[in-house]
């Protein structure tokens, strides 16, 4: 396992680097473990100091309905006026969605630096415990 005194090291390298004109891609990011992620790695890449000739980082944002990412988008504006942050409505459990979204940054974008996945899940047979002898009132 990788100590924590080696991934603070490299999250601090990581954020004195120069990353103007990134293009990240979060599918699942507008709660919870995404939506924190994106907003620590938006603090890692604010540059105030964006020269006019730098192109700013991109965030394109995959999501069922962007309305639970409105309070998550005002949080990236106010961190720096710089960021490109364009939302994708799109069902990311569904192949022929993904597509579609994949196609429209494709069209958009010369390549895609980051790609970070955590959108939720609910079993089909609905939520369960797989551990019932922690839970025997479970059942």
């Amino acid at each position: 396992m990788v100590k924590i005194t080696e991934i603070k090291q490299q999250n601090a390298q990581f954020a004195s680097e120069h990353h103007a004109g990134l293009v990240c891609v979060f599918a699942g990011a507008t709660s919870g473990i995404g939506a924190s992620t994106l907003e620590k790695l938006a603090n890692l890449l604010e540059s105030p100091n964006l020269n006019k000739l730098e192109q700013s980082t991109t965030f394109y944002i995959l999501g069922r309905s962007e309305a639970p990412f409105a309070s998550q988008r005002t949080k990236l504006e106010t961190l720096s006026p710089n960021y490109k942050i364009i939302f994708l409505e799109a069902e990311v459990s569904l192949l022929s969605e993904i597509d579609k979204a994949c196609k429209k940054i494709t069209a958009a974008e010369k390549k895609v630096d980051l790609l970070y996945m955590s959108p939720g899940v609910l079993p089909f047979n609905g939520p369960t415990c797989t551990l019932p002898h922690l839970f025997p009132d479970s059942r």
